[in-house]
């Protein structure tokens, strides 16, 4: 019970940081994810017009 009491307390204490850092990666993997899949397709695409 006490080890849960403790988990729980530094949770919370981290909990704002934690959440900062979750919500920075997901909005840099939202922007990274499609411009990579753009470019990859756009790359495919390219190569298979100009074959």
């Amino acid at each position: 019970m006490i080890f849960w009491q403790t988990v729980i307390s530094e949770y919370r204490a981290l909990a704002p940081f934690v959440k900062a850092s979750l919500a920075i990666g997901a909005v840099s993997l939202a922007f990274l994810v499609p411009y990579r899949v753009g470019e990859s397709v756009g790359a495919a695409a390219y190569y298979f017009f100009n074959s």
